[in-house]
């Protein structure tokens, strides 16, 4: 089932130059969600079907994934994909990759780089071009530029992919003021069309955290995007500067409602929160992680990400996300025992307001 979600609401005062005017399409198509339709023993796999079609009511019109055969599936329902490139082959097979998969009916629009290549290819030790994990952390870094180097070469040179929006590799450690991104300033600009991180709240450093209901460490894991965004710039200073002046993107990013982390009812209020946010700092499209929770755990982190419950089987008709274009805003509509409930447009006061 759906876990509750709240209304969002662009609005814009014009005595406040804050918030630029943005078409409720553009807002719309910023938002994303991860899915691992290849993970056959998890609900991704043994409730495909059913997946499917709440991903299909949510509105939610982009995934980001490995690629797999249900891309072309969903592609034929109209879900536009992110896939990740294989850093395992030749950049020519996930060009031949992608234009099979659109011959076919797939919509892939869009290719990203190595994903958290400072934690991937250490575990895996994998190298490009006699550069990679045998020579250290800089192995690595050149490593990935040279993969990037030659992915976006590839999309563009095809004509049949060079409209693809080619995104950037993302790091996964967390990196500081102190100990900057291994990416040079501007050494990835010429190689993508949007930069890339993944700014998940509760894992800005410089917030500090402070107990709350109980938890030592409250905003460690429940911090709202703001945090990240504004009070403390920190990713768009440490991330963005290798893909400088290109925009960002963000393709993992979320909470998770585990039983020592944010409330249900916080995860429905912030998530919203986190795609205003993003959008209005101008993140190109932001991805939340995940669609739905992969095991049933309800005390580890990793496994409630997502979007559904991983037992959807009872009451999965509670409640429905729903995006939906109007007028001069977006609104979340969702579905409580039955019934379709829809906000009022609150006051803006020169920024974006949450419900």
């Amino acid at each position: 089932m759906f876990r509750p979600s709240l209304g969002i609401f662009l609005l814009a005062n014009p005595a406040h130059g804050e918030i630029p005017t943005q078409p409720a399409e553009r807002f719309v198509d910023s938002i994303g969600v991860c899915t691992h339709f290849s993970y056959f023993d998890t609900p991704y796999g043994s409730a495909y079907e059913r997946i499917k079609q709440q991903l299909l009511a949510s509105g939610i019109r982009h995934i980001r994934d490995n690629y797999n055969g249900k891309i072309i599936d969903l592609g034929k329902a109209g879900i536009r994909a992110t896939i990740l490139a294989d850093d395992s082959k030749p950049v020519s097979e996930t060009v031949e990759t992608i234009k099979k998969a659109n011959a076919a009916g797939a919509r892939i629009v869009a290719v990203e780089g190595p994903n958290e290549p400072d934690l991937f290819w250490v575990k895996t030790k994998k190298s490009y071009k006699n550069q990679g994990h045998e020579k250290g952390a800089a192995g690595i870094i050149s490593g990935v530029t040279e993969f990037q180097k030659d992915l976006y070469a590839a999309i563009k040179a095809d004509p049949e992919t060079r409209d693809l929006t080619v995104i950037g590799p993302c790091l996964g450690k967390t990196y500081g003021y102190d100990v900057k991104s291994p990416f040079p300033n501007g050494s990835l600009t010429d190689v993508v069309g949007w930069g890339n991180f993944h700014p998940y709240a509760g894992e800005n450093p410089f917030s500090q955290p402070f107990s709350y209901v109980g938890l030592e460490r409250y905003t460690a894991h429940g911090s709202h995007s703001g945090a990240i965004m504004d009070e403390n710039p920190y990713a768009f200073d440490i991330y963005a500067p290798p893909f400088s002046p290109k925009p960002m993107a963000a393709t993992e990013a979320g909470y998770s409602a585990f039983i020592d982390g944010p409330s249900e009812a916080s995860h429905a209020k912030n998530l919203p929160r986190m795609f205003c946010e993003f959008f209005r700092k101008g993140v190109q499209r932001t991805y939340s992680y995940e669609l739905i929770d992969e095991w049933n755990k309800p005390d580890d982190r990793e496994s409630n990400f997502g979007l559904i419950r991983f037992d959807q089987s009872s009451g999965a008709d509670r409640f429905t996300l729903r995006l939906i274009d109007t007028s001069g805003h977006v609104t979340v509509i969702w579905k409580e025992g039955g019934k379709a409930v829809r906000s009022a447009a609150p006051i803006c006061y020169g920024r974006l307001i949450f419900l």
